[in-house]
C-alpha cells in the first residue's frame, strides 16, 4: 500500500514530550486527507505494580508518586485514598482542606506547563509558518475576540507569542509553573515526588503565614488563569474557522469514568460503602463519560459533516481542543 505516492507512513517513536515513550504509527492518504490506519502504544513498562506487591501499604504514597516527574502528587493523592479505604482511615476535615490546595497547585502548574510549554509549540509562528503557510497568513489579519482578556490583537501576534524559548507566553509559562510550583511545597515540603501526603492526612505543619503565602501566589495563578482560558478559545475558534474538520479530530466512542477531584472536608470518610454519597459532594463531581461518539458533543451543521463523523477515518490534522474541557491533562 505505501508503494503508491499519496499513500504515506509515519512512525514516531517516541514522542519525545511524552512520559513513558509513547509510540505513534500511522498511514495517511494524502489525496483525501484520511488517515487508512493508525496506533499507539506504550514502550516503557515501568513496573510500579509489581514494586508494590508485598510492601509495606505505607509506602505506596512514597513509590507511586515518582510514577511521574510532572504529576507526582496526585499519584500520592491517589494512593493514600487506597490505603484509608483499605484500612478504614478518615482523615481529619483540614488535613482534607491541605490537600485539596495541594491538588489546586498541581493543577496550576499542569496547564501552563500542557498548553504553553508542552503543547503550545505546534501552534506557534515558527511552526505554522513552515507547515502551513496558509494558515499563518490568515493568521495576521485575524482578529481575536478575547483581545480585552489577553492583549493580542491578532492571532499572528497570539501565535508569535508560543515561540519556544522567545515568545512571551512560553516565557510566561515557565514563570507561572514555577509559581504553582512554590505553592505546593509550602503545604507539603517539595514538588515532585511529597513527602508529608500520608494515610489519615497529612504530616504538614500549616500555620497562618503558610496561608497567607499560598493565597498570594493563588491570586497571581487566578489572573493569569482567566487569561488562559481566552488564549485558547480564540486560538481552537480560528483552527476550526480554517477547517471544520479539526473538530472531528478526536472522534471515537467514550468509555471513561472521570473520578472527580477535591472532597468535600465534612463528606469525605474514606469508606468504601459511602463512596457514592462523599464523591457526589465532591466540588469536582464523578461523571461517566457512555460508550458514545465523541463527536455528538459538537453540532452538525450538515448532512455531510454528519457522514464524516461517523466514519471510522478521521481527517489528516491536529486539532488544539478546547480550553477548560477537562483534559487532561496528558
Amino acid at each position: 500500500m505505501a508503494r503508491n505516492g499519496h499513500i504515506k507512513d509515519l512512525n514516531m517513536d517516541p514522542v519525545t514530550r511524552i512520559a513513558g515513550a509513547l509510540a505513534v504509527h500511522v498511514t495517511a492518504d494524502l489525496e483525501e486527507k484520511t488517515y487508512l490506519d493508525s496506533h499507539a502504544q506504550a514502550t516503557l513498562f515501568r513496573g510500579y505494580e509489581v514494586i508494590l506487591m508485598g510492601r509495606d501499604p505505607r509506602d505506596a504514597t512514597f513509590i507511586t508518586s515518582r510514577a511521574c516527574g510532572v504529576c507526582g502528587g496526585v499519584h500520592a493523592h491517589a494512593s493514600a485514598y487506597a490505603t484509608e479505604m483499605a484500612m478504614g482511615l478518615a482523615p481529619p476535615p483540614l488535613g482534607t482542606v491541605v490537600r485539596n490546595l495541594g491538588e489546586a497547585a498541581e493543577m496550576g502548574y499542569d496547564n501552563p506547563l500542557h498548553l504553553y510549554l508542552l503543547a503550545g509549540p505546534d501552534y506557534c509562528e515558527a511552526v505554522v509558518k513552515a507547515t502551513t503557510p496558509q494558515i499563518w497568513e490568515k493568521a495576521q489579519s485575524w482578529s481575536c475576540p478575547g483581545v480585552d482578556s489577553h492583549n493580542f490583537k491578532t492571532m499572528g501576534e497570539l501565535m508569535t507569542a508560543l515561540n519556544p524559548l522567545t515568545g512571551s507566553l512560553y516565557r510566561e509559562g515557565l514563570d507561572f509553573t514555577r509559581l504553582a510550583r512554590e505553592q505546593f511545597l509550602l503545604l507539603h515540603g517539595k514538588y515532585p515526588h511529597p513527602e508529608s501526603i500520608v494515610p489519615g492526612g497529612v504530616s504538614s505543619t500549616i500555620t497562618l503565614q503558610t496561608l497567607n503565602e499560598f493565597h498570594s501566589r493563588l491570586a497571581l495563578i487566578f489572573d493569569y488563569a482567566q487569561r488562559m482560558v481566552a488564549i485558547w478559545d480564540d486560538l481552537t475558534e480560528f483552527f476550526y474557522e480554517c477547517d471544520e474538520r479539526y473538530k472531528l479530530v478526536g472522534s471515537l466512542p467514550m468509555n471513561l469514568v472521570d473520578t472527580g477531584f477535591w472532597d468535600d472536608p465534612y463528606a469525605y470518610d474514606a469508606s468504601y460503602a459511602n463512596c457514592d454519597e462523599w464523591g457526589e459532594r465532591r466540588w469536582s463531581t464523578p461523571w461517566p463519560k457512555k460508550r458514545r461518539s465523541a463527536l455528538a458533543l459538537w453540532p452538525s451543521t450538515s448532512t455531510s459533516a454528519t457522514q464524516q463523523r461517523t466514519s471510522i477515518h478521521g481527517p489528516a490534522f491536529a486539532s488544539p481542543g478546547r480550553a477548560g474541557a477537562g483534559s487532561a491533562s496528558r
